[in-house]
């Protein structure tokens, strides 16, 4: 039987409540995350950061690995269409 198989899809992964040591913190972990091949920081302002990466799976499966990998003090918000919205709390 065949498995599916994923184009690797661009996501965009919003934070608040970040620090500067927070994002490069997850970005290390993100990259620990089979399937995710990139990662980049596009914006970094006020606490607030939006990361876009590239998965080869579908969106609620990037999210469940993300959960998986997460410090207690950071929360999945929310997810829609190819944005997970998270929130780090200090």
């Amino acid at each position: 039987m065949r498995k599916d198989v994923f184009q690797a899809g661009t996501y965009q992964l919003n934070l608040t409540g970040a620090s500067f040591e927070d994002i490069s913190m997850f970005k290390e972990g993100l990259q620990q995350i089979r399937g995710l091949s990139d990662v980049q920081t596009r914006r970094f302002q006020s606490g607030i950061a939006l990361l876009e990466v590239k998965y080869q799976g579908p969106l609620e499966e990037l999210v469940e690995k993300i959960n998986e990998m997460k410090k207690s003090n950071m929360k999945i918000v929310g997810f829609q269409a190819n944005t997970v919205d998270m929130k780090i709390s200090q």
